[in-house]
């Protein structure tokens, strides 16, 4: 079985633990700096990635952008002891699409 390639983006010092879950850890402090690792992630044929949910704030329809045109899994990590909710509500929007909304 081939080995899988897993990355986090934001940031590092709260995504340290998924280190030891074999994830490699990717600073970046805003969305830019996150799609441009996205675009390289995918282009290394990277199968999962993690995004820090504080690092998509404000851009959540351009983050739902880059997870149709990405055939690689993208998530998002609700941020620690914050409460932004953008997690869930990309997930809502996702629904909405799929089942037509």
């Amino acid at each position: 079985m081939d080995d899988k390639k897993f990355a986090a983006l934001g940031n590092t010092k709260e995504l340290l633990p998924l280190k030891s879950l074999g994830f490699n850890i990717f600073g970046c402090k805003d969305f830019k700096e996150a799609s441009e690792w996205i675009e390289k992630l995918n282009s290394e044929k990277y199968d999962l990635v993690i995004v820090s949910e504080n690092v998509l704030e404000g851009k959540q329809a351009d983050f739902l952008d880059i997870i149709r045109d990405f055939p690689l899994a993208i998530l998002v990590l609700p941020q620690y002891e914050i409460r932004r909710n953008i997690a869930k509500e990309l997930v809502k929007r996702i629904i909405k699409e799929a089942v037509g909304f």
